[in-house]
Formats: C-alpha cells, sequence, structure tokens
C-alpha cells in the first residue's frame, strides 16, 4: 500500500502563503505600512472563518419523494433502472435493516430517496454518475449523495449472501432438467464465464497487472449463473490480466468441487477454460470440425450464451460497470470498488427475482477468448462425450 501525505486544504495553504508574506514585510521593515496592516486584516478574516470561500448554496427538494412516483414507467426506470413495482418491493426488503436507524436526533430522509440516490450513481455511466450532479439533481448536497450510496452499498454487501447463493441439490436437479427442456443438455446446473470491469485510469497500486489483453485496466470478474440468468456464485478482486481459467481454479467450486456438484452434473464454460469433469467445454480444433463435433459445438453456444447476456444484461442496466471512475490509491479503495461492483450483482439477482427484465443491447464481449491449454483428461473426455451423444439425440427428437 501506497503511504501518502494528507491532502493540505487550500485554505490551510493561503494561510500559509499569507503569513509567509507578513514576515517578509517585517524584514522589508514596512510594519507600519497600509499594506502590512491590510495583509494583517486579511490574515485574521480567514484565520477566523471555516472554509475559504462561502460554500454555493443547494436549493433542496423536499418534494423529491412525491415528484419521483410522479414520473411516467419509462422515465421511472431511467432513473433507478427497474420498474416502479420492484422498486416498491425492495423498500419493502430493506426498510426495516439496521442502517436506516440511530440514536441520532436528526430522522434519516426516507428509505426511497436514498435507494433512489443509491441507483442513479449505480445506473449512470461517465460524467452522468458524478456525485455534484446528481446532488444537483436530486437537491441534495454531495456529502449527502455519498452517505446515501455508501448506507445502500454496505447493506446489500451485508446481505449478499440472502440474494446470491448457490443452490442446493433440489434446487440444482430443477436447473439441470430446464436445461435439458431447454437446450438438451442434461446434467447441466449453470454456465461460467469472467467479464472484465473497466477502469478509467491506472490504479497507483501494482497498476501494471490490471492491463488487460484488451488494453483497458480492469478486474477481472467471474460469474455463474442457471438457466434464468440468475447470478448462482461470483469472484471479485481479480485483476484484469489474470485469465478466466486462472480465477477459476482459484474458487470453492473447482478446488471443492464435491459440495458444489451431484454426480453428472457440470458447468458449461468457453475455449478459455479446461475441460474437466464438472466444466464441459466445446471441442477445439481440429476435432471441431467434425460435422458431429460442430453441431455439439453450435447447441453448446446456443447454450452458454446466456452467461454473455447476463453480462450485457448488468452493464446495460447498471452502467457504472462499464467503467469505475474510482482513483485507486490504498487497500481501502480496493475494497470500495469491490464492494461497488457486488452491489450491482446482488441488485441484479433481486430485480431478477421479481422479474423484471432489461430490454438492452446485448454486448457478446468474449468471441475471441483465449483457449486453454489442454493437456487432456481421459475421463473429462469421455464424460463430454456422453453429454454430446445425449444433447445430439435431445437435438433429434429421440429422447
Amino acid at each position: 500500500e501506497i503511504s501518502q501525505m494528507p491532502r493540505q486544504s487550500k485554505r490551510k495553504q493561503e494561510i500559509e502563503d499569507v503569513e509567509q508574506y507578513l514576515w517578509y514585510l517585517v524584514y522589508k521593515r514596512k510594519i507600519n505600512s497600509d499594506e502590512f496592516r491590510a495583509v494583517l486584516g486579511y490574515y485574521d478574516e480567514i484565520t477566523n472563518r471555516r472554509f475559504l470561500y462561502d460554500k454555493s448554496h443547494i436549493p433542496k427538494n423536499k418534494a423529491m419523494n412525491d415528484m419521483l412516483f410522479m414520473y411516467g414507467d419509462n422515465e421511472f426506470r431511467q432513473i433507478v433502472r427497474m420498474c416502479k413495482t420492484t422498486f416498491g418491493n425492495i423498500i419493502e426488503l430493506i426498510e426495516n435493516d439496521e442502517v436506516f436507524f440511530s440514536n441520532s436526533n436528526c430522522s434519516q430522509q426516507p428509505v426511497s430517496i436514498q435507494l433512489m440516490v443509491a441507483l442513479r450513481r449505480f445506473g449512470c455511466y461517465g460524467n452522468g454518475s458524478s456525485v455534484g450532479q446528481i446532488a444537483r439533481l436530486c437537491g441534495i448536497s454531495s456529502g449527502t449523495v455519498c452517505l446515501f450510496t455508501d448506507r445502500i452499498s454496505s447493506l446489500l454487501v451485508r446481505r449478499a449472501n440472502e440474494f446470491i447463493y448457490w443452490p442446493n441439490e433440489n434446487e440444482r436437479n430443477q436447473i439441470s432438467e430446464r436445461f435439458r427442456a431447454k437446450y438438451g443438455f442434461i446434467g447441466c446446473v449453470g454456465c461460467v464465464d469472467g467479464t472484465p470491469i473497466n477502469l478509467s485510469q491506472k490504479p497507483a497500486v501494482d497498476g501494471e497487472v490490471f492491463f488487460n489483453r484488451k488494453s483497458n485496466y480492469a478486474f477481472n470478474v467471474q460469474l455463474f449463473c442457471d438457466d434464468n440468468k440468475k447470478i448462482i456464485y461470483y469472484q471479485l478482486g481479480y485483476p484484469g490480466s489474470v485469465y478466466d481459467n486462472t480465477v477459476y481454479k482459484k474458487s470453492e467450486i473447482y478446488l471443492h468441487s464435491e459440495n458444489f456438484f451431484s454426480d453428472g452434473q457440470y458447468l458449461l464454460a468457453d475455449s478459455g477454460y479446461a475441460l474437466n469433469n464438472f466444466t464441459i467445454t466445446p471441442f477445439k480444433a481440429p476435432y471441431s470440425t467434425l460435422p458431429h463435433n460442430e453441431l455439439f459445438n453450435n447447441m453448446h453456444a446456443q447454450a452458454r450464451v446466456l452467461i454473455e447476456h447476463l453480462n450485457g444484461i448488468i452493464k446495460s442496466r447498471f452502467m457504472s460497470l462499464k467503467l469505475l471512475s474510482t482513483q485507486i490509491k490504498s487497500r481501502n479503495d480496493f475494497k470500495l470498488v469491490n464492494n461497488w461492483i457486488l452491489s450491482c450483482l446482488v441488485l441484479h439477482n433481486i430485480v431478477t427475482t421479481f422479474n423484471d427484465p432489461w430490454i438492452a443491447e446485448i454486448l457478446d464481449e468474449n468471441v475471441n477468448d483465449v483457449p486453454a491449454l489442454d493437456y487432456g483428461n481421459g475421463n473429462a473426455d469421455n464424460f463430454r462425450l456422453q453429454v454430446q451423444q445425449y444433447a445430439i439425440q435431445w437435438q433429434a427428437g429421440i429422447v
């Protein structure tokens, strides 16, 4: 972690400059001059006030809560990235949380306003997500915008396991049956893929390791989803230079697969992952040119596109994830970024639970994934052949 000197305020810098000038006038024997008296008066003025300049007044909007629900459905969705019904359901989920209660004599703003401000920041991209702009839009101070966002984010991070969790055996069997009925993959319980969360600038701490193969500074976030595009597992905190397969091998799912899969269950992954008994990947060249392998790869892609859609939907609904403007200078900044990302992932699962779809352009961002080295695995190859045989028979209507 880089140690940094505390940033000096403009007021303190001004006081130091005036003090130096006063000493200069003393040195020049101008204590009785009008200039000395004027500078001394200015010195007394700035040392007796809290701020160097008067802070601009921000008009407060006390009717903001009523105005929010006066918007039409489309305008409301543009502001908070979800429909009014889902917004109301989320308020019911969180309004009794401890974060909204304190011993202060000053009452908090309504939960709806705090949630709206946080969602506005999560859902804006570029300058639209700036604290000052949202403060002016909502009629609150910049500090209040940050407070509301931190409050909602801390709540979502603390309760993440309520909304993002690995399915139990019964739920996995149901997911497997839906994958079989929709795509012909019996035993499949989800898809896995990595997605980059780009940063607006190079991190000050080990910045070079965040430079990925797409020439961006980014985090590599690994997501696992079911057939309904609901996140069932995630991995955060890895720099962009780390390959998807490497991140995957660090996961509990990979290290302790027996705790996550029943016999015959697996995930679908692209060619950037290595084939094993619980991760089914497409065939690679030259075997991919064989007719039955080509058919299998097409079916595999039709099912695995779910995770591509998920990545696109999350970044379209919560557009701040397209480019995070946070300056990463310390360990705490890393934590803030990861909490921001996790908050958006939790919100995605919540709105998915309430069946609130997001209609937007889907981005297939990993069409050029770097294939993982395949050293050969007889058992995994045989297992993939069994999956392939059933899928092709399903496609032909035999099973």
